[in-house]
């Protein structure tokens, strides 16, 4: 398998404009009023001989209503439960049949690369252990639940084993579409507990960015589009980070000045934007045979169940398709797991 990925990041100071969909902290200090104070007025004199209070006429109108202060809060935390402690495992597949390999094994308090025995069997856990599962995909209204796993099967010409899974719709056409189109995972929580949305793609400055980390690796980036962006609040704490897939792709085997990149938007508390490159591939010199590749987010779902969303990418190269698992840990995107098949 042919996989180019590394990670890069540019911090921007600039608040997020009202045309990007990115959604920032939502501001603690407190608007100042613009209604003009109401103007002191001095007691009337009282005779000290005197044992009634002074007469007086009562205001001509009252005091404008003023709304109380606004309370000053910090932003909520991030929504983490505990992790299940129960063993699970996450498979990648495809919504049109086949076998489903086995992605990523959850041990109770880590994730692990998935393995196989020399016999293709995969270590275990294995499907059989599961009952049910839920599948979670972009190309889906929501994600699948109770659904079962099926006869074991062949899943590469390596010889690796996996169960196939069934799903009662189809899954819809997502960027970079290689054979995998959505993961499974024995599970007993809600595998989505955010809303994953998939916004506009003609954001100017997704497009900016996009060409700036192309023009960071010395590739040309004008010319590149936008092809999917998708807002989603990683980690419930009320601030919803954003995920660019970015390319330019020629017809056929692909040429030298393609590209194909992902990368986060992170919005900090202070208001500014932290860029930062999760996938990124460029062919090699010209050859005889150049080789296409590009990639883009297949789900994002939680996938061990401690309420934080883990992000899949999936990512093509003529003859291979890879499927990467990547954890929200301390604030950004980490790789954690892969599976897939090809040359």
């Amino acid at each position: 398998m042919a996989l180019v990925a590394c990670s890069g990041s540019t911090d921007s100071s600039t608040a997020l404009p009202g045309a990007d969909p990115t959604v920032a902290p939502a501001s603690t200090e407190v608007p100042v009023s613009s209604e003009p104070a109401v103007p002191a007025t001095e007691a009337p004199a009282i005779n000290p001989t005197s044992t009634e209070p002074p007469a007086t006429d009562p205001p001509a109108t009252d005091p404008p209503a003023t709304d109380p202060p606004v309370p000053v809060t910090d932003p909520p935390n991030p929504v983490i439960a505990a992790p299940t402690a129960a063993t699970t495992v996450v498979y990648a597949g495809s919504g049109s049949g086949g076998a489903w390999p086995a992605l990523a094994t959850w041990d109770g308090s880590a994730w692990q690369q998935a393995d196989f025995d020399a016999d293709g069997n995969e270590l275990a856990p294995v499907a059989s252990d599961f009952a049910a599962v839920s599948v979670a995909s972009l190309g889906l209204d929501a994600p699948l639940t109770g659904l079962a796993y099926g006869a074991q099967d062949f899943v590469c010409f390596d010889d690796r084993l996996g169960p196939k899974i069934d799903l009662p719709v189809t899954v819809g056409e997502l960027p970079a579409s290689h054979g995998y189109d959505a993961v499974a995972v024995a599970t007993d929580w809600n595998v989505q507990p955010r809303p994953v949305a998939q916004v506009g793609l003609d954001v100017v400055e997704y497009q900016a960015i996009g060409e700036s980390f192309a023009a960071a690796a010395g590739v040309d980036g004008s010319g590149g589009d936008v092809v999917q962006a998708l807002r989603a609040d990683l980690d419930g704490d009320g601030v919803e980070e954003v995920l660019v897939t970015f390319e330019k792709i020629s017809e056929g085997f692909g040429e030298p000045g393609d590209l194909s990149i992902v990368f986060v938007r992170y919005p900090t508390a202070a208001g500014d934007v932290v860029d930062e490159v999760v996938f990124e591939y460029y062919p090699g010199p010209s050859t005889d045979f150049p080789t296409q590749g590009s990639a883009a987010v297949l789900a994002v779902a939680d996938l061990n169940g401690d309420a934080v969303m883990e992000v899949v990418l999936r990512s093509s190269f003529w003859e291979s398709a890879v499927v990467e698992l990547y954890s929200f840990t301390g604030g950004s995107l980490v790789p954690v797991a892969a599976t897939g098949c090809g040359l």
